[in-house]
């Protein structure tokens, strides 16, 4: 938790906001933001990042729901074959079976 914590601050000290990381992600693109925001980050890379991020900034300004947007995020990466942790092309488990252990926590 202190880590998240740090990378949040060391953005603040390069001047990096929600509007800002947002054009980093897709800079053409036009993203309602404020200081009260949320922030979705992807830990993956910029691959990845871009893979999952763009589909869950769009779920959240349909919906306005954070929930329904870090689910669309998640499922990028399950129903990808080439992400072998999760889902899909996950690694079968001592069954021979590939079951998904996730969780999202919001409050």
């Amino acid at each position: 938790m202190s880590e998240r914590r740090k990378f949040i601050q060391t953005l603040g000290l390069f001047g990096l906001s929600i509007p800002s990381i947002s054009r980093l992600v897709n800079p053409s693109r036009k993203i309602k933001s404020s200081a009260s925001s949320p922030l979705i980050i992807c830990s993956r890379g910029e691959e990845w990042g871009r893979l999952v991020l763009i589909p869950a900034w769009d779920k959240l300004q349909e919906t306005g729901n954070i929930l329904d947007a870090l689910e669309t995020g998640a499922n990028v990466c399950e129903l990808d074959p080439r992400d072998m942790s999760v889902g899909y092309g996950g690694y079968p488990d001592e069954r021979g079976v590939v079951t998904l252990d996730a969780s999202i926590m919001h409050g």
